[in-house]
């Protein structure tokens, strides 16, 4: 769960900062151990640190009826940056890619250092846009 939760949240944080938006509308939280998305934590905390078993899904309302939809992954250009996001940080373990969400300079300490007794404060998508901007490769 760890490793998925981590990557997703580097995934948002390096879109945000080549294109300025976001990849997902959930907000980013920082909880005492690093950077959350609530409901990604809600939904896959039940598989605790073993592997994810199931497809995860929405549901949706339509017609007076509830159906379970798996969530896809339709735009080209987001396929190919999903597969090279999960081509980096993919072969990384939950400890590696917390070490790097939780680094000296991330939003995430930034947040906690500023405020170490609150949990859940929003990270502000600005402030994963910039640190993540920053460390784009400047054009020659």
């Amino acid at each position: 769960m760890l490793v998925f939760s981590e990557a997703l949240t580097i995934a948002h944080g390096w879109h945000l900062g080549y294109t300025g938006q976001p990849l997902i509308p959930e907000e980013i939280e920082a909880w005492n151990y690093g950077p959350v998305i609530e409901s990604l934590y809600r939904d896959l905390k039940g598989f605790g640190s073993g592997e994810i078993t199931q497809p995860l899904f929405e549901l949706e309302f339509l017609d007076h009826n509830f159906s379970a939809v798996t969530p896809n992954v339709q735009e080209p250009y987001l396929r190919t940056f999903l597969r090279n996001v999960v081509g980096v940080y993919g072969p990384l373990t939950a400890i590696q890619l917390s070490n790097m969400t939780n680094m000296p300079g991330t939003p995430w300490q930034l947040l906690k250092e500023a405020f170490p007794d609150q949990r859940g404060l929003t990270i502000p998508n600005e402030l994963i846009r910039e640190h993540f901007a920053a460390q784009l490769p400047k054009p020659a």
